[in-house]
């Protein structure tokens, strides 16, 4: 028998709970963007976790990290440890129906994977499919290095010195991406903070000694389910150079660096709507790995309860 319990705010022992749920799940490492924190990171008084349990074990949840100005963001994990089990459905109609009962006008939610948080599910409860991701994943080292144009300055980032530039050259970069376009100084240092960040990973490309273009890379270290791997976690190029081949110097260099951390395997991140950096990242030997959505309700004007 399924249940699904709220827990708010998110206690270090619920906290251990998604950490559970995570290692085990369609996405292995963490909600939200969470992968290599610590399970303290976690808990908090501005989270809400809605754990799904199977006779008092628990299989998935929908974890949101913040409740801002009526909108609420967050993942959803479902454990695979029991094929048998699918809590998909009870954990979509939970989550729709905790917004509309806190009078939340507006839900994001990541499924991860292809088994994970099915799109009948979502659609049953209300959920719309908005953004797909697809995860690319190609075997290392490549048999290719990358050719940077003769002009070009190929050096790592420095913390302290290349915050702005680097944000100014992001911005450009994803000028038309809901969300990496819009980070600020402080979503930077956030992710500075982090325990796998190594500025020795962050390549930085300059032209008159203006930042042009950036490969930044994430190391994950080995899991109970996944091999050691490297992602090209955020990777843009000046709209002023493109054409040039500086795309695909970025993603060998940046593989180059993911092979020379004793990783396999590299990976990165693209939206189905990219169709331009899909076809480069093909070319250079991607293959799919999983498929991640993003589902959003909105309130109604009429409102009703799920189901």
């Amino acid at each position: 028998m399924n249940e699904v319990k709220i827990f708010q705010p998110v206690t270090l022992k619920v906290a251990s709970m998604l950490r559970q749920i995570s290692d085990t799940g369609t996405h292995p490492g963490g909600f939200t963007d969470s992968s290599g924190l610590p399970i303290a990171d976690f808990a908090s008084t501005d989270s809400t976790a809605l754990i799904a349990f199977n006779n008092s074990l628990p299989v998935g949840a929908v974890y949101l990290a913040k409740i801002i100005d009526d909108q609420a963001k967050g993942s959803v994990i479902i454990s695979r440890n029991n094929p048998k089990v699918n809590v998909d459905l009870e954990l979509a109609k939970a989550a729709v129906d905790f917004v509309y009962d806190n009078d939340i006008e507006y839900l994001e939610l990541w499924g991860h994977g292809p088994t994970g948080f099915l799109v009948e599910a979502a659609a049953e409860a209300g959920l719309i499919s908005q953004r797909e991701l697809h995860e690319m994943e190609i075997p290392l080292p490549l048999e290719s290095s990358a050719k940077f144009l003769p002009e070009v300055t190929v050096r790592t980032f420095i913390p302290g010195n290349d915050e702005e530039p680097w944000l100014k050259l992001n911005h450009r970069s994803f000028v038309n991406d809901p969300d990496q376009g819009q980070w600020t100084r402080e979503t930077l240092a956030e992710r500075m903070s982090r325990p796998w960040f190594d500025p020795e990973l962050f390549i930085i490309i300059e032209a008159d000694k203006t930042i042009i273009g950036s490969c930044w890379v994430q190391i994950h270290p080995a899991s109970a389910n996944r091999k050691k791997f490297g992602e090209i976690y955020v990777i843009g190029v000046d709209p002023d150079y493109h054409g040039r081949g500086l795309g695909r110097a970025l993603v060998e260099a940046g593989l180059a660096l993911i092979a020379k951390n004793d990783c396999a395997i590299g990976t990165i991140f693209v939206d189905v709507k990219n169709t331009i950096a899909f076809s480069l990242y093909q070319k250079i030997g991607f293959t799919n790995r999983r498929i991640d959505r993003l589902y959003v309700w909105t309130s109604p004007t009429e409102k009703g309860k799920s189901g």
